[in-house]
């Protein structure tokens, strides 16, 4: 009997023993922030300066032909003052020469498509690309 009433002490004595539960929350990741964005802007500057250089030699070849290409007809205009760079990299005019307009738009055409192939490249927008193209072009 005595064996019974320890057996069902100890029982019990289990039974209302309070218990804590210990809950793990998922491990939480490590971020490691690093900075990447000077050295992309580094490539970009080095694929608009590869940009410009290109425009120059069409420029200097159109030239020497004789006839202006559009690019040498932009940057007679600049010299001249009738064109300006724009703070979006782009090339713009208050002239009305029909002209010229139409040679400001191929340029800018060429340019636009040229900074989403570099921001595509880069994984970045097009328009922090043309703000660092206005930027290296009005330096």
């Amino acid at each position: 009997m005595r064996r019974a009433i320890a057996i069902v002490s100890i029982a019990g004595s289990l039974a209302c023993a309070p218990t804590a539960k210990v809950q793990v929350e998922a491990p939480q990741p490590i971020v490691i922030q690093l900075d990447i964005k000077h050295e992309v802007r580094l490539r970009i500057e080095n694929d608009l300066g590869e940009l410009v250089e290109q425009e120059d030699a069409r420029a200097t070849m159109s030239t020497r032909g004789g006839d202006l290409g559009d690019e040498a007809r932009v940057r007679e205009a600049l010299r001249a003052g009738a064109v300006r760079e724009t703070a979006a990299g782009y090339v713009a005019t208050e002239a009305s020469e029909p002209e010229l307009a139409a040679a400001l738009e191929r340029v800018n055409a060429t340019r636009r498509s040229a900074y989403e192939t570099i921001a595509e490249r880069h994984g970045v927008d097009r328009t922090d690309v043309e703000a660092l193209a206005a930027s290296l072009r009005t330096r």
